[in-house]
């Protein structure tokens, strides 16, 4: 994520040694994100709260081919939320990328770190699988000892929340979850964690029976946990995230389905709020699924077409700590199809439109955003683009069912 640092347009906010937010073009929001990150075509913030957990995305420094960042509103293509660009992490496939490397480092926090990738291919290049391994701990940024107030205004212990009538109820204690023995890692007293350690493994399975074809099968899990800081003050954020990602391309049809489940933390290594010592369970899931064409129509000013459809269906349970009476109801999907095209007005002159409407299953109407681009290519390595963009936007699930 650091490599976007120098990247005209794009924000990255280092919100602790261990945790890295990206912003583009908006206001800088710590806690969730108006950017679209997604690892090869995999969508990387969490589902439910839009918040990028930079260490249980597994995205490994070894592994990445290239990174494509795209500035400004993109919900015409790309969906709800949209709202300031988007950031597009591809990674090395293993037919083209063969062989094994191995990156070990550290540094100061006593930062170890050690990353292996092995990658596969056919002679033929028909067949090839790689894996990611990658381990990571160190020491996070500490609070002044000297900051006593602030020190002595965060819980030292972290219960299980009682509830009454579906939600939190504030004036029980709750269960004893944590002690200061359990979340001071430093033996200073304060009981903000000072230490962090993540993992993650993945597997990938290419087949590419031929030049026009290729299907990719992916599976993986990343473990870690990080601080984070709201309006609400500073949490802790803890979790095992799953995935698995089935995605074909075959000439100009692309079909892509993805599947992710996040734990949110247990009882021995919960999510929490350190101002209200009350653990928020944060247990999530969604099930994606993504379908495009991509056609000429020569007929038609020589024209090149875009449609597709595309459906997300966010799970959560939070156990009446996060979401209260509205737990067992809270269903959260979204709908879109969309249509972009390109017409080549002159040998440098480009036009492109496009057109996404979406429908969500708790709001009433249904959204449109449009797109607008005039491209002209005065040279190979100097373009000037003029573009129109309406972003569609809707609460995430978070922000529609949270019951405190």
């Amino acid at each position: 994520t650091r490599s976007l640092v120098n990247i005209p347009g794009v924000t990255i906010q280092q919100q602790s040694a261990n945790t890295l937010n990206i912003e583009m073009r908006a206001g800088s929001g710590v806690f969730g994100t108006s950017t679209f990150p997604i690892l090869d075509y995999r969508y990387l913030v969490t589902p439910s709260a839009g918040t990028f957990l930079s260490y249980q995305t597994g995205l490994s420094n070894i592994d990445i081919a290239k990174v494509e960042v795209v500035r400004g509103a993109a919900s015409a293509l790309y969906g709800p939320g949209v709202t300031s660009g988007v950031v597009h992490f591809m990674s090395k496939n293993p037919i083209d990328y063969p062989g094994t490397t191995v990156e070990l480092l550290a540094g100061t926090l006593s930062t170890l770190g050690a990353n292996l990738r092995h990658a596969y291919a056919n002679e033929s290049k028909t067949l090839g699988f790689k894996i990611n391994a990658k381990i990571a701990q160190g020491d996070d940024f500490q609070v002044d000892p000297n900051d006593t107030e602030f020190i002595l205004g965060q819980r030292t212990s972290i219960f299980q929340p009682a509830l009454s009538g579906g939600k939190v109820d504030p004036t029980q204690p709750g269960r004893l979850l944590l002690g200061l023995e359990d979340l001071d890692d430093n033996g200073d007293g304060n009981p903000l964690a000072t230490k962090y350690k993540n993992m993650s493994l993945n597997a990938h399975l290419e087949l590419r029976p031929n030049e026009q074809t290729s299907a990719f099968l992916a599976m993986g899990v990343a473990k870690g946990g990080g601080l984070f800081f709201n309006s609400q003050g500073a949490g802790y954020a803890d979790g095992t995230d799953w995935w698995t990602q089935a995605r074909v391309q075959s000439g100009g049809l692309f079909a892509q389905v993805t599947y992710n489940y996040n734990d949110g933390g247990g009882e021995s290594n919960p999510t929490f709020l350190y101002a209200s010592g009350f653990r928020q369970v944060a247990k999530r899931a969604s099930l994606e699924g993504q379908l495009q064409y991509n056609f000429d129509v020569p007929s038609f000013m020589n024209t090149n077409f875009t449609i597709g459809a595309d459906y997300r269906d966010i799970m959560s349970d939070s156990e009446g700590t996060l979401y209260g009476r509205n737990d067992p109801n809270d269903a959260y999907k979204i709908a879109g199809v969309y249509i972009q095209g390109t017409t080549p007005l002159t040998e440098q002159l480009e036009l492109t439109y496009a057109g996404r409407y979406d429908k969500m299953n708790f709001i009433d109407e249904g959204i449109f955003a449009p797109r607008v681009a005039l491209v002209y290519k005065a040279s190979p390595k100097h373009t000037f683009r003029a573009s129109y963009n309406i972003a569609s936007y809707a609460p995430s699930a978070l922000q529609q069912n949270i019951d405190f």
